[in-house]
């Protein structure tokens, strides 16, 4: 009787235990598998599978259609003096930032001195173009909407002669109005300032946020091209600036073309127009960050780049 009653408990903790592994599986969530971080061009990006998908798509075409998107890629890609040469020709230049140290340092010694323009207008009301203006005299660090702007100041132009800078923005009375339920806007002010500092003849650099600068209805770029026939007559561009590891679509885009054999520290792309819609398409990411600009410039902000 003892042998058979261990038996049947032996089968009961055997079928117990057979139940719970069921359940288990099939009324629980599986678990979700770590993000693959095995190459430290990727990491820490979440979309990491993008990049990887978009290479391996690359890698199973054909010889000959590889080598076509190659060079279609490359087809679209200028160096910097070459976009510089083609920018300097505009009446006003909107060169879009997100507001980051390693992008303003760039801009200072590589764009900013190839470029020739006489004004610089700035992301700042007149009161805070004023205290950055003292800052510089003191030759201390100066910061404009949190990053270091002191060196942007300095850059000098391939003229080089120190640029005017105007102020754009609103004055801190400005914002103090509107956000108090004034009926101005933001972009208001800033479209009206450029306005009213706009000088004929001179070419003008506008330094501010990205977004600005997109040419999308309602922003800042397209509303001064509506507002005013002189600057749109003049000549105008749109160019973003971004660092690879700032921005998720630059950094998936380097890895892209990096995998396509495209090795550079510097991507100028001098017509968005003119790039490959197939990579795009590969990439939403990139094709993101890419869209409502004329030309693009990305930089690989670990490298050492020459001043």
């Amino acid at each position: 009787m003892k042998p058979l009653a261990y038996a049947c408990a032996l089968l009961l903790t055997a079928l117990f235990a057979v139940a719970l592994h069921w359940a288990a599986a099939n009324f629980t969530d599986a678990p979700t598998p770590a993000p693959v971080f095995d190459d430290p061009r990727l990491m820490p990006q979440p979309g990491a599978h993008i990049a990887r998908d978009a290479a391996a798509r690359y890698r199973k075409l054909p010889p000959n259609e590889q080598r076509a998107a190659r060079e279609a890629v490359l087809a679209s890609l200028a160096s910097l003096d070459e976009w510089a040469a083609a920018s300097s020709k505009a009446g006003f230049l909107c060169l879009g930032e997100r507001h980051d140290d390693r992008v303003r340092a760039f801009m200072a010694s590589q764009l900013l001195p190839r470029l020739n323009y006489q004004i610089l207008m700035v992301e700042a009301g007149e009161d805070e173009l004023d205290a950055l203006l003292l800052a510089l005299g003191s030759t201390g660090p100066a910061s404009l909407l949190g990053a270091r702007f002191d060196k942007v100041m300095r850059a000098v132009g391939r003229g080089g002669k120190a640029p005017s800078l105007v102020a754009i923005d609103e004055t801190r009375a400005q914002r103090k109005q509107r956000t108090g339920g004034g009926t101005s806007t933001r972009e208001d002010t800033l479209v009206d300032k450029v306005r009213t500092r706009w000088r004929v003849g001179q070419r003008h650099v506008a330094l501010v946020g990205a977004l600005h600068c997109r040419d999308v209805a309602g922003w800042f770029f397209q509303r001064v091209a509506a507002n005013d026939p002189r600057i749109a007559r003049a000549g105008m561009q749109a160019t973003a600036v971004m660092a690879r590891y700032q921005e998720s679509g630059a950094q998936l885009l380097f890895y892209l073309l990096e995998e396509m054999g495209i090795q550079r520290d510097v991507l100028v792309i001098s017509d968005v127009a003119r790039f490959p819609r197939e990579i795009l398409l590969w990439l939403p990411p990139a094709a993101g960050a890419l869209a409502g600009y004329q030309s693009v410039i990305l930089f690989d902000d670990t490298a050492e780049l020459d001043s």
